[in-house]
């Protein structure tokens, strides 16, 4: 086995987000990458996988405990994950556990693989997935499952979080666009919201903000993000945390507030924003997820406010959505 260490998932996802944001900063650190993939589950090789642009083929982008090294193995299908590259409904992450021998698959016969686990990224994603395999007959299980989906929903984040000004600095930097920060701030605070919660029995609520994303709207421009920063910071109190999660989603954290009083903050959101754009307010859609009702880690808690906002975009142009199963 490549490992045989397995560490709580808060600290993984703290070191993975220790890494400066943004794509070449993320993929230019693949060792640490890979050695928190390695703690995350038992398995004899992991696989970074990279669109390669050649009919839909898969490259090995970076590898840990592989046969063949990663730029000796050329641009394949891979037939055993031709069927499993669509992300799914939306309303949770697709994890594959895939049991072979894989006869009709040359990458993976060639690594003698026996099982795999494969968590895609999702179309449009620079890195199309993570593969862990194992070459004995010891399925993965479920927990296994998870704990990698949450590791690459992470990954997927650092990579895609931000406007790009992100990767020409360190980790503590700020949006210059909406002077807020970015991802590794959200997870410092929300770990410590959940700590102090759970000792006092309290609540904490984060919800995902993505703007201009409806039907027939197109991306959002960044002076709209910086005009929805204004109206969100105006309406929030000062002990509350706003970052921009991404090029069109801003981030927020209510500590001591449950779904229902968020509802409420919401309301107030909206009516702010359509008022301060005179009626004209780019589509708006939020996803919200409470601790301890709706999940009880920090990394769950991501995960559903992530499904809630794709519950929210099934809803109409301007919705806010709860997680629900």
């Amino acid at each position: 086995m490549v490992s045989d260490r397995v560490w709580p998932l808060e600290v993984l996802i703290g070191r993975l987000a220790a890494i400066p944001i943004g794509e070449s900063l993320v993929l230019s650190n693949l060792a640490i990458c890979l050695d928190v993939l390695e703690d995350t589950v038992q398995a004899d090789a992991f696989a970074l996988l990279k669109a390669s642009g050649i009919n839909g083929a898969f490259s090995v982008f970076a590898g840990r405990g592989l046969a063949a090294s990663p730029e000796r193995i050329p641009p394949v299908s891979f037939p055993a994950l031709a069927l499993q590259k669509d992300p799914g409904d939306g309303k949770g992450w697709k994890i594959y556990s895939l049991e072979g021998p894989f006869a009709d698959d040359p990458f993976l016969s060639g690594e003698s693989a026996r099982n795999v686990l494969f968590v895609p990224f999702g179309p449009g994603e620079e890195l199309a997935g993570i593969l862990a395999i194992r070459r004995d007959r010891k399925a993965f299980t479920q927990s296994e499952g998870d704990r990698l989906a949450s590791i690459a929903h992470v990954l997927r984040l650092q990579i895609r979080s931000g406007s790009g000004e992100e990767e020409k600095a360190g980790p503590d930097i700020r949006d210059p666009v909406t002077g807020l920060g970015y991802f590794p701030l959200l997870l410092e605070t929300l770990g410590m919201e959940i700590s102090r919660s759970r000792r006092g029995m309290g609540k904490v609520t984060l919800g995902i903000l993505s703007l201009g994303r409806g039907a027939g709207s197109g991306a959002p421009e960044e002076r709209d993000i910086k005009w929805m920063a204004g109206v969100m910071k105006a309406q929030l109190r000062d002990f509350d945390t706003l970052v921009r999660y991404s090029r069109g989603e801003l981030a927020f954290i209510l500590p001591d507030a449950g779904i229902q009083e968020v509802f409420g903050v919401m309301d107030r959101i909206f009516e702010a924003a359509s008022a301060g754009k005179g009626g004209f307010l780019p589509s708006v859609h939020v996803g919200l997820s409470s601790y301890p009702e709706d999940a009880s880690t920090m990394e769950r808690l991501i995960e559903t406010a992530e499904a809630a906002l794709n519950q929210a975009r099934e809803k109409g142009d301007f919705s806010v959505s709860r997680w629900n199963l």
